[in-house]
């Protein structure tokens, strides 16, 4: 009879024992401890349950028991692990018992101990094939474990069943002993519901892997590859992901709260409601990742890459994203509070109608970024490039954007007030209908810019650039724009810039027509080639201000002082409004004032010679002295002006009126329609008694220019006068220029007054010897304009001798100098002699010059001051009557 035996792992009796009673429970004679027998103490049994995968050691003594798991209160089952854990199977896997643990109950069922009795050889053979045979891992192998989506992960591609079944058996024996699964290929395993809690996972091939509902905290995933790998509702919380793969991963539900992801890689990963709450992911890669709903709140994501992520609903409030790349990522409904983009890549990203207040983006790139509607109230954008950005109806108040580049950015309907945007770049951007009130725009650049009815109220725009920008209708009330700001060619139609400063700015070629510039301070502004028609300039400051060829007709310069203003386009200020205006002293030559206001203007001494006044309201103003000359007056308003002393010589008087107007002392030789005139009765007498007392004063130039004026010559040329602008002996830098009437080309009137000034000696003086030069300067009017003259010009000493002669052919008011040269050593006759000018033979003006030596100047000083009594009348004769030299 075969006997086994009976081992007590407790006290080590043994004791034989008949075949028959092989499995069978006893107490140990020895030490009464429960036994079975045929069963080795080397053997080792463990509670395992198939739904938790919860393995415990126990005695063998218990194998084959069941009872309730203490995790998850399923039943379970202590089996023989000695040759390894069974895989985790579904919990009816209990019903099915282990290998090893199973024999026990079959040795209590009837029918099993008849097959005993009969084949008991073949029952051990079979037992040796199950245990050491190593089909217990066939069984656990063939278990399929299930997932939450009833997947099952497909079979190796080229794995033999046996190489599977011993790679499960392999990773069951770790998980129960070391729980190091570091490098392992573990492609595909199913990990489901398992607690893997601080399992090593390190550089493990984890990719297909399930970790649905499974524990991972803590958990080492340092560089592990999970890609595709699904972990629904897992648990990561406190894990490390360092260098992780985990591109193509479901996430969605995971817990990854604590998680240290830097450097991993989450490319096309789903993370819908996730918790990322506190992540380290600096340097991670969440490139085309799906977010939505998630919450990433206080996460470390600098250097990060989202770019194309779609980050939808997600709460990033406290993330830190600086120096990352979020191009092309949707952040629509996204909760951005308290974070940080500075030197991020915002390119092209959706932050529509997000709210963005009191964030960092300094430095950052947001080119082509869609921030409509957003709210950037105090946000630091300094330095930050949105070019071609849409920021339209987006809320900018009180935000720095020092240098900040928004060129081509849609910033219509913006609310920028009180921003700090000192040197920014707004090139060729739309602002039309943005509010900049009270901004400090120091330096600011909106070259080519819309700005179309923006508001700029009290803005500090001193040293900007407007070149070619759109502010029609734009309100600068009270504005800045000193210090050389650049408006040139800017159009400023209908604009408010009352009360702004805009000295020293340059409007060249600016278009401000129908213009609010009343009280606006525009010293030495430049507003060459401007368009002022219909401009409001009234009680403006224009002091040195140029004016070159600007277009004032019709504008209102009520109240202004044009005295020092420079190369004023005279011909454009038809209709202008100038009333109160100061122009004393001023030169008006041909100037276009037909239609103009001009009441209570000043214009005592003024110039108007040959300027159309037709129409003109000059009531009241004081035009004292003026010059009138062939004036056109048709229909000019002179009611109570004070004209006295003035020159009306050839003017047309056609229904002017002179109600109340003072006219003593006045001159009205040859004027026209002097019968047309209204309400002269009584004062063409005083006029012309004054006119018949003065002429044996004025110089002979004076009868021969009014016979010029008369006279055309045979080649159809009408002279209407030569002014005399200057004379003189020249000083010694001019001594030998050979042509100074050159030097006069292309200057402006304050240059023409500056080298007059240097070119002519303020004394007479000339020496004994001779060895001076003297010379004129002048320019002709005459019509047509477009021909040239040519003129014949003669020194005549004080007995009458010609002593020069030269000829010269001259241009429509082009300056000349006429010059005579007195040679060394030639004998010079002192006082006083003439120039006269010929044009075809004919006399048309005469300048006097008093050359005398040293002695003969200080004796003719005293010799020439008339009496007291006759000092009145003296001075009012060469004040109204001679040629005014300017």
């Amino acid at each position: 009879m075969k006997l086994i035996e009976f081992h007590c792992h407790k006290c080590g009796f043994k004791r034989g024992a008949a075949a028959r009673h092989q499995g069978r429970r006893v107490k140990c004679p020895g030490c009464g401890v429960p036994g079975v027998i045929g069963v080795s103490a080397d053997r080792i049994a463990a509670f395992f349950c198939g739904s938790c995968g919860l393995v415990k050691k126990t005695g063998i003594v218990n194998l084959g028991r069941k009872r309730g798991c203490p995790e998850c209160g399923t039943s379970g089952e202590v089996i023989d692990i000695t040759n390894g854990v069974p895989s985790v199977g579904p919990s009816k896997v209990s019903t099915s018992p282990a290998v090893g643990g199973g024999v026990g109950d079959l040795f209590r069922r009837p029918w099993f101990k008849t097959v005993l009795a009969t084949g008991g050889f073949m029952f051990i053979f079979l037992v040796a094939y199950l245990f050491v045979g190593g089909q217990a891992g066939y069984l656990a192998a063939t278990i399929s474990i299930p997932s939450l989506q009833d997947r099952k992960p497909p079979p190796a591609q080229t794995r033999d069943s046996s190489q599977e079944r011993n790679r499960l058996v392999d990773i069951q024996h770790l998980l129960s002993t070391t729980r190091d699964l570091s490098g392992r290929d573990l492609n595909r395993v199913n990990f489901s519901t398992l607690d893997l809690r601080k399992v090593n996972f390190r550089s493990a091939n984890l990719q297909g892997a399930d970790f649905s509902k499974t524990n991972l905290q803590k958990a080492d995933l340092r560089d592990a590859d999970l890609g595709g790998a699904r972990l629904f509702n897992a648990d990561l919380s406190g894990a490390d992901l360092t260098g992780a793969i985990l591109a193509g991963a479901v996430l969605n539900k995971a817990d990854l709260t604590g998680t240290i992801l830097a450097g991993s890689d989450f490319t096309g990963a789903e993370l819908i409601k996730s918790s990322m709450v506190e992540i380290n992911a600096t340097g991670a890669v969440f490139a085309e990742a799906i977010v939505y709903e998630a919450d990433f709140s206080r996460a470390r994501l600098q250097g990060s890459s989202l770019a194309g992520a779609t980050l939808t609903r997600v709460n990033f409030s406290g993330a830190d994203f600086s120096g990352a790349n979020l191009s092309g990522t949707n952040l629509t409904d996204s909760n951005l509070a308290d974070c940080t983009f500075a030197e991020a890549d915002l390119r092209k990203a959706n932050m529509v109608g997000l709210t963005l207040d009191r964030l960092n983006f300094q430095k950052a790139d947001l080119r082509g970024a869609r921030l409509y509607g957003s709210s950037l109230i105090k946000t630091d954008i300094r330095e930050a490039d949105l070019s071609h950005a849409d920021l339209s109806m987006a809320r900018l108040e009180k935000a720095n954007g020092v240098r900040a580049i928004l060129n081509s950015a849609n910033l219509h309907g913006a609310d920028m007030n009180n921003m700090i945007a000192r040197f920014a770049e707004f090139k060729e951007s739309d602002l039309s209908g943005s509010v900049l009130s009270y901004g400090d725009l120091n330096g600011v650049v909106m070259s080519g810019a819309n700005l179309t009815g923006a508001v700029l109220e009290h803005a500090i725009l001193t040293r900007s650039n407007f070149s070619r920008a759109n502010l029609t209708g734009a309100v600068l009330r009270e504005a800045r724009l000193a210090d050389e700001s650049v408006l040139i060619e800017a159009n400023l139609t209908g604009a408010d810039l009352a009360g702004a400063d805009l000295r020293g700015a340059d409007f060249t070629s600016s278009n401000l027509t129908g213009a609010n510039l009343r009280k606006t301070r525009l010293t030495r502004t430049l507003l060459k080639n401007a368009w002022l028609n219909n401009a409001d300039l009234s009680q403006a400051d224009l002091t040195h201000a140029d004016l070159s060829n600007a277009d004032l007709k019709g504008a209102n310069l009520t109240g202004i002082n044009l005295t020092s203003v420079t190369n004023l386009r005279l011909d454009g200020l038809r209709s202008a409004v100038l009333n109160d205006v100061k122009l004393t002293r001023f030169d008006l030559r041909h100037a276009n004032l037909a239609e103009a206001v001009l009441v209570h203007a000043d214009l005592e001494d003024g110039d108007l010679s040959n300027a159309d006044l037709s129409n003109a309201d000059l009531s009241k103003a004081n035009l004292s002295g003026a010059d009138l000359r062939w004036a056109n007056l048709t229909g000019a308003n002179f009611s109570g002006a004070d004209l006295s002393g003035a020159n009306f010589n050839d003017a047309d008087l056609n229904r002017a009126d002179f109600k109340n107007a003072n006219l003593s002392g006045a001159s009205l030789l040859n004027v026209k329609n002097l019968k047309r005139a209204r309400n002269m009765d009584g004062k063409v007498s005083a006029a012309e008694n004054a006119s018949s007392g003065e002429e044996h004063e004025v110089h002979e130039s004076i009868g021969a220019e009014s016979q010029a004026v008369e006279t055309k010559s045979e080649n159809g040329v009408k002279i209407w006068g030569l002014d005399v602008e200057g004379y003189g002996l020249f000083t010694d830098k001019y001594l030998h220029v050979a042509d100074p009437g050159k030097l006069y080309e292309n200057l402006s009137e304050v240059e023409v007054n500056l080298l007059k000034h240097q070119m002519f000696s303020r004394s007479n003086e000339l020496a004994e010897g001779g060895g001076a030069v003297a010379g004129i300067l002048y320019n002709v009017n005459f019509i047509p304009a477009n021909r040239e003259i040519p003129l014949d010009i003669q020194w005549i000493s004080p007995d009458g001798s010609v002593v020069s002669a030269s000829a010269e052919v001259v241009k429509y008011l082009q300056r000349r100098v006429a010059v005579a040269r007195f040679a060394s050593g030639r004998k010079f006759r002192p006082g006083a002699w003439k120039v006269r000018f010929y044009s075809a033979g004919k006399l048309i003006a005469e300048q006097g010059m008093d050359l005398l030596t040293p002695v003969k100047q200080v004796a003719k000083e005293r010799s020439d001051a008339p009496p007291v009594e006759e000092k009145e009348q003296i001075a009012s004769l060469t004040s109204s009557k001679k040629r005014k030299v300017r």
